[in-house]
């Protein structure tokens, strides 16, 4: 049986000149047409995929489904999340009672993690903290380097398996600019997040209340989100809860293989 599995997305497959559009939909659509006659299913990894899927390619939407990133259950060791936690916050001087985020990946302008920089700077007072993994290239250098103090670490490169005990360290993922598949894992490890809206295209993320989505970011709006959460904490554990409960267990890779083949 064949199934095909697409990453491609209004953003990071632009077709917004129609010379590319027609290209992409008599070229690709053609290749999809053909594979059309053997495949049982084109899986899309975001809600976008899947729409570009049908609209870009002309791929038949009973053809079509969401098969979500995740995270590897092998690597979140859920049971030692508390000594995980104070160890990481040891490390890098945050205290117990400190509201902790998570962010990184490639730190580009379009990630926006310079605005969540800002924003946390801002709230020092608020015992809030921000731990920064990833590669920080050269142009954004000016931007970040001076956040960087007490409240805001840059703990440099994190491959995909050392990643995950910092997800569960943390209280809150917060991912402000484009997608990459940090998104799931984080949510694998039973965090809350905050991420940005592209137009519905990442609306997976959201299993019920986990994760805000804001269509707008700034520094002064990802601070007022993060200030709030901070100070209604049944509006925090209930968001806590359902990340714990249902978002967990819908990106676990284990999970999302069962869905995969109909389990």
């Amino acid at each position: 049986m064949l199934y095909v599995d697409q990453h491609a997305d209004y953003y990071n497959t632009p077709i917004d000149c129609a010379l590319v559009r027609l290209r992409y939909q008599i070229q690709y659509g053609y290749i999809a047409k053909q594979l059309s006659k053997y495949a049982v299913k084109f899986w899309g990894v975001t809600p976008w995929r899947v729409d570009y899927l049908q609209k870009v390619y002309g791929v038949k939407s009973e053809k079509t489904d969401l098969l979500v990133m995740g995270g590897d259950e092998k690597y979140v060791d859920w049971e030692n999340r508390m000594v995980i936690r104070n160890d990481i916050r040891c490390k890098y001087s945050i205290p117990d009672d400190g509201f902790l985020i998570i962010t990184g990946g490639k730190i580009d302008r379009a990630k926006n993690i310079h605005l969540l920089m800002e924003a946390v700077v801002g709230l020092k007072e608020r015992k809030v903290f921000l731990l920064v993994f990833g590669n920080l290239i050269e142009e954004m250098e000016i931007y970040c380097t001076p956040l960087i103090g007490e409240n805001v670490k840059f703990v440099g490169w994190l491959d995909s398996k050392t990643v995950y005990p910092y997800f569960l360290a943390a209280d809150l993922a917060v991912f402000p600019g484009t997608h990459s598949v940090l998104w799931e894992q984080a949510m694998s490890c039973g965090i809350p997040g905050i991420f940005k809206d592209w137009d519905g295209g990442f609306s997976h993320i959201d299993c019920g209340g986990n994760a805000l989505l804001l269509k707008d970011i700034s520094a002064d709006i990802l601070a007022c989100e993060i200030a709030k959460l901070v100070k209604d904490t049944q509006r925090y554990e209930e968001m806590k809860s359902v990340a714990e409960n249902v978002a967990r267990k819908e990106f676990s890779y284990i999970e999302i293989a069962k869905r995969a083949i109909g389990l």
